[in-house]
């Protein structure tokens, strides 16, 4: 197999192990503003004047103690196909030694 073919087959496998790209708004809507803002505007009588309502921050959520063997399981068999791949790309491009009759 020549380079350019094997050069071919790593890269078509790479673009297929690529993630997918996700489509999603790049900035909020234009209208929104925060309450802050909204104040900000009310006070120089642009807009309706509404007082602000501060509420403490949610508690953080407790810390999970303990190895997390689903996230260890998805890291090894990632391993073990990148593995595949680069002895499956190294048997591919391996030089065979041909014998000669001298």
């Amino acid at each position: 197999m020549s380079r350019r073919s094997s050069l071919t087959v790593a890269l078509a496998a790479l673009a297929l192990a690529a993630p997918a790209a996700q489509a999603r708004a790049i900035d909020p809507p234009l209208n929104t503003f925060s309450e802050q803002e909204q104040q900000v505007l009310a006070s120089r009588g642009v807009g309706e004047a509404r007082p602000v309502q501060v509420s403490a921050p949610a508690p953080a959520p407790a810390a999970e103690a303990g190895f997390d063997w689903g996230a260890a399981a998805v890291g090894g068999a990632a391993m073990g196909a990148l593995a595949l791949v680069a002895a499956g790309g190294l048997s591919v491009t391996a030089r065979r030694r041909v014998p000669t009759n001298a």
